[in-house]
């Protein structure tokens, strides 16, 4: 009963850790797979339960917690650097139709390599302006970005958007699960030491 009690307590923390982190991917989702919102919401409920279960043996106990400590701080470090890459890489490599609440995944910005012949004409007449370019072309329509930028470079950004989207997600769930864990793991022993009594 004191091991669910235990497990329930800090599978809290560790969700109520996860939930921003939640709250902003699957607000910012990649346009080219927008059900990774599910994706990422069964994979931190998958990751918080796993470390709350998890117990190191008797003899690993006292070097543990020293390692928790570290793979959590190297894990949202980590998370925090795809975070940025991700947040400029959905700047970059997706742009809302005016006046829609729609998001469509383009290629790289308005760079030459990735735009078609008729891209790299409609970019530079309208000084760099992708909503404009989009508007003059009536590319905010399925497939309309392709007239545009190149189907690869599209694909390319989009299976970027989502490698970072998951990774990010998944590091940030997990490096806080983690602190979670060696917090818990630091209470009981510390709890255990006070009583007089060897930590189970």
């Amino acid at each position: 009963m004191a091991t669910i009690k235990g497990a329930l307590k800090w599978f809290g923390a560790g969700a109520g850790a996860a939930v921003p982190a939640y709250s902003y991917f699957t607000s910012s989702v990649p346009p080219l797979f927008p059900e990774i919102g599910l994706i990422t919401g069964a994979l931190a409920g998958a990751i918080i339960f796993s470390v709350s279960t998890y117990k190191p043996t008797r003899d690993s106990r006292q070097t543990a917690i020293p390692r928790l400590v570290r793979a959590g701080l190297a894990f949202i470090s980590l998370a925090t650097i795809l975070l940025i890459v991700y947040t400029i890489l959905f700047r970059l490599c997706t742009i809302q139709a005016p006046g829609r609440d729609v998001r469509f995944q383009i290629g790289f910005g308005n760079f030459d390599w990735s735009l078609t012949e008729v891209g790299k004409n409609c970019v530079h007449q309208y000084d760099n302006s992708i909503t404009d370019c989009m508007l003059s072309q009536t590319a905010f329509t399925d497939g309309g970005p392709e007239r545009i930028w190149h189907p690869w470079s599209i694909y390319f950004a989009g299976i970027l958007l989502i490698i970072v989207h998951l990774l990010g997600f998944t590091l940030w769930t997990l490096g806080f699960s983690v602190l979670a864990k060696q917090k818990s793991a630091a209470t009981r022993r510390r709890a255990s030491v006070s009583n007089g009594r060897a930590t189970p």
